[in-house]
């Protein structure tokens, strides 16, 4: 059958002889008719174009509208130029059975030639009940009335049912052979997870920081030298004032005075770097101790500020 041949003609003499058998029909409107005749006269023109897919959406979209039987010639002929030889066979024969017009050798020669490219498959499901798919179409609930007609070559069959865990089956089917196909019992769905309770979180005990030594190291060190530079700066005090009074008095002594400006000298160079060293020790370890891991504060924190008499004292509890 030489569906390409004068297709556009066909179509359009189809499209004549649905519009008469509308005039006779009771159920479509003016409206639906004229909605309908738009989807038909795209998938003419789609079906020209050699578009069969999207022409086969319009036919079909024609067909809902208004239920001519004439389209079911048109929405055959593109199931055949898909290849969907199943589907066009099942068209037209529905097409000879409903009385379509015109055609009918045409479509005879057809359904001759379609039968040489369908087989049939017959399924059988544990429980009637179960909706099936083939190649993700659905196709009907079990028990079936007859065997699915099918395009020969690989095709998917899906069973599904409420309760039951979905099967699939992939069925290699040739030409007018009948495929039994049987689908299992016992496939119960599994219940689906509990959800999943999320733990508490578990606070670990508190570990109080250790205090390293290299701060009290630290501290110690820069007390020290402070310390240290307070005592060397006495003593250089006291030396300056010797030279002073060893330089005023008369006849003053050279030698005494050499002596006692070197120790002055002396003093006051070592109560520099004293003093130097330990506000370089304390500014260190101040900021490492600024900048250590803080500890978890314990209950009870105080802290006293008072006075006394040229003094300022800072106490508390930690």
């Amino acid at each position: 059958m030489n569906l390409r041949v004068g297709a556009a003609l066909v179509l359009a003499l189809s499209l004549a002889t649905s519009a008469a058998g509308a005039q006779s029909a009771a159920a479509p409107t003016e409206e639906a008719q004229k909605e309908a005749n738009t989807h038909f006269q795209r998938a003419v023109t789609l079906y020209s174009e050699a578009d069969y897919r999207g022409a086969l959406v319009e036919f079909k979209r024609a067909y809902e509208i208004a239920p001519h039987v004439q389209v079911l010639y048109n929405i055959g002929q593109a199931y055949y130029q898909n290849q969907s030889y199943a589907e066009a066979l099942t068209t037209f024969e529905r097409f000879l059975a409903e009385g379509g017009q015109g055609h009918k050798e045409e479509v005879e020669r057809a359904i001759v030639v379609l039968k040489t490219r369908v087989g049939k498959i017959d399924v059988s499901t544990p429980t009637p009940g179960w909706d099936l798919t083939l190649d993700d179409e659905p196709v009907g609930k079990t028990p079936l009335a007859k065997p699915l007609a099918v395009s020969i070559g690989r095709r998917k069959l899906v069973a599904t049912k409420a309760g039951e865990a979905p099967q699939t089956k992939f069925v290699e089917v040739s030409a007018g052979e009948t495929k039994a196909v049987t689908f299992d019992a016992g496939h119960v769905a599994p219940p689906p997870p509990p959800p999943r309770a999320s733990a508490p979180e578990q606070e670990g005990p508190v570990v109080p920081h250790k205090r390293s030594p290299l701060y009290t190291v630290g501290w110690v060190t820069a007390g020290a030298l402070a310390a240290g530079a307070v005592v060397t700066g006495i003593l250089a005090v006291s030396s300056a004032d010797d030279l002073d009074q060893a330089r005023n008095t008369f006849p003053g002594n050279a030698r005494d005075i050499d002596s006692k400006a070197s120790t002055t000298t002396a003093l006051s160079v070592t109560t520099d770097a004293l003093a130097a060293s330990a506000i370089i020790v304390g500014g260190v370890t101040l900021y490492f101790t600024l900048t250590r891991p803080k500890s978890p504060k314990a209950a009870g924190t105080t802290v006293r500020v008072g006075g006394g008499p040229g003094s300022l004292i800072l106490g508390g509890t930690f």
